[in-house]
């Protein structure tokens, strides 16, 4: 379902016609993204639990 949900979101962003996002959005999964939509431009931030500093917002709650 969510490789579904991230090739609906980069489809939106190519029929935006600009250089930047017309939205923000922060999807998160478990398991590894289609390869074409694991590196730039849909890829921007990748997180995870190992230090603080890679987590969101750099805290643990």
């Amino acid at each position: 379902m969510h490789q579904q949900l991230q090739q609906s979101i980069a489809d939106l962003e190519l029929l935006s016609g600009k250089d930047e996002p017309a939205f923000q959005y922060i999807v998160t999964i478990t398991t590894r993204p289609d390869r074409t939509l694991a590196q730039n431009p849909c890829l921007h931030l990748t997180l995870d639990r190992i230090t603080n500093a890679n987590m969101l917002l750099g805290v643990r709650f």
